[in-house]
């Protein structure tokens, strides 16, 4: 039995400046920019409101006597954002998309107007990330669900970042003890001293650096790799930092349904080791997810839900006692192992005899070890004699499912909160189905689940000053029994 239970609290208060730069976040990012009017002149007091495009969920902020302003703390998502200050027309830009621990820069200049006229801006070209230096990738919601994966398994597209290479052996198939994950090596660091966030809490399993729970593809806002210069914040590494976001519910109630299926069947066979075909195997991967409104504009939710049904195997050899030995005879066995009767000799064995004709009296058969006897398979290969004597198929069973349930709640226009708890469970085993209510030797049945919890709080005290309080709870057992 083994037992890894990690309990992660943190509870941060954040001094946040008034600066055009905001350092990380690993659950929100934010916007910041200069306004000026025509002649290049700082315009202070400027009125900026971003509108998040999902939820409706507004945030505004005032530029400063310099002309800057910062709109930080917005989860990841879309954002419409409008810009207004008096004796200037109404400056409006549609499709700001925001990723977690990303400053976008909207630098405006205003025109001129009446505050009644509006200047809309579409389609610019993206900005280069100017505030912020560091290396990394950043894989976005319909990129996730685009982008093939196997196993639609996020910690496959670290592939895609430039210093990253992929370890070998890697196949995007859970087990008992914990989610699928593809391991690597960034930079020359070993994969073990990569970690990975999920919603802005640790992530990292404590043996090997693996991530703990990996979200599917469906139940992510977004995938970030980060393999250096990393903000302060994520200091704690010298690898790369994998950072899983998972999806908010909307204003709009949405969802989907999922079914992957493969079979050896539609496999093609490898004809150097494989002559009579591929191996067994049959692989479901089905689930969904459902988001949407519970109070407009205030309180949404998510859900999502995962299985994996896995069966793989091929045909074992091993050795079962013949008919003679079941019923004592060994005389086959009598030149080169001798059985001695051990009621007779004295202590320690000395002066014991051997069985006549090396054969045990029924008599002397326990009744426990007749009735293991009876529930192992006869020998089936014919002419094998007593050893490697019997042949069977070998299945490999894997069962897991994935749960996950958020909730957010805009409290008041100064405080948001959000939830989340995901819980996994497994189990694994091999075994020979012949062998019936017995267990083949070397089955190893497992049993595992990893949970995992956050609660975020936020608090604008006002415009200069915000308060984040974060907990994070992640509890994983295991055990394994070796048969």
């Amino acid at each position: 039995m083994k037992n890894r239970v990690l309990l992660l609290l943190t509870m941060l208060a954040l001094v946040v400046p008034f600066s055009p730069s905001l350092r990380g976040q690993l659950v929100s990012g934010s916007i910041t920019g200069n306004i000026t009017d025509p002649s290049g002149a700082v315009v202070p007091a400027a009125d900026i409101q971003a509108t998040n495009v999902g939820t409706g969920v507004q945030l505004s902020a005032k530029s400063n006597a310099s002309g800057y302003f910062n709109l930080s703390n917005l989860i990841a998502g879309t954002y419409a954002v409008v810009v207004k200050a008096p004796g200037f027309k109404e400056l409006s830009r549609a499709g700001v998309v925001v990723d977690i621990g990303a400053v976008v820069r909207l630098d405006s200049k205003l025109t001129v107007g009446n505050v009644e006229q509006q200047v809309l801006i579409t389609g610019e070209a993206p900005q280069l990330q100017t505030d912020k230096v560091e290396l990394g990738i950043t894989i976005d919601q319909v990129q996730l669900e685009g982008l093939p994966t196997e196993g639609r398994n996020p910690t496959a597209l670290a592939a895609v970042q430039a210093g990253v290479v992929m370890s070998t052996g890697n196949t995007g198939v859970p087990s008992a003890g914990g989610s699928a994950s593809y391991r690597f090596s960034a930079n020359g660091e070993r994969s073990q001293l990569n970690r990975q966030m999920l919603d802005g809490i640790d992530d990292t399993e404590g043996v090997g650096g693996a991530p703990a729970l990996v979200p599917s593809t469906d139940e992510l806002q977004e995938y970030q790799l980060v393999t250096s210069n990393y903000d302060i914040e994520l200091g704690q590494v010298a690898g790369a930092i994998q950072i899983f976001t998972t999806k908010s519910g909307s204003n709009q109630l949405h969802g989907n349904v999922h079914e992957f299926n493969r079979v050896n069947a539609l496999s093609a066979r490898n004809p150097f080791t494989e002559p009579n075909g591929p191996g067994h195997m049959v692989y479901n991967q089905f689930g969904g997810t459902l988001g949407g409104p519970i109070l407009r504009d205030k309180l949404f939710a998510f859900g999502y839900y995962e299985a994996y049904r896995y069966r793989s195997g091929g045909g074992i050899l091993t050795t079962v006692p013949t008919p003679a030995f079941r019923t004592g005879d060994f005389s086959s066995l009598a030149s080169t192992n001798p059985i001695y009767d051990p009621t007779t000799g004295g202590a320690q064995g000395v002066g014991r005899t051997q069985f006549l004709n090396n054969q045990i009296p029924s008599g002397q058969i326990s009744p426990i070890s007749a009735a293991l006897m009876a529930d192992l398979p006869l020998p089936n290969v014919p002419g094998a004699g007593a050893n490697n004597n019997f042949v069977a198929p070998q299945i490999n069973p894997l069962n897991q499912d994935l749960g996950a349930v958020r909730i957010d709640y805009v409290l008041s226009n100064v405080t948001r909160i959000f939830g989340r708890y995901t819980r996994q469970q497994g189990t694994q085993s091999s075994s020979v189905p012949a062998f019936g209510v017995l267990n083949y030797p070397g089955s190893a049945a497992q049993v595992g689940n990893q949970n995992s919890a956050v609660a975020n709080v936020t608090h604008f005290l006002n415009r200069n000053f915000i308060i984040e309080g974060r907990f994070g709870w992640i509890y994983n057992i295991w055990h394994q029994d070796a048969l």
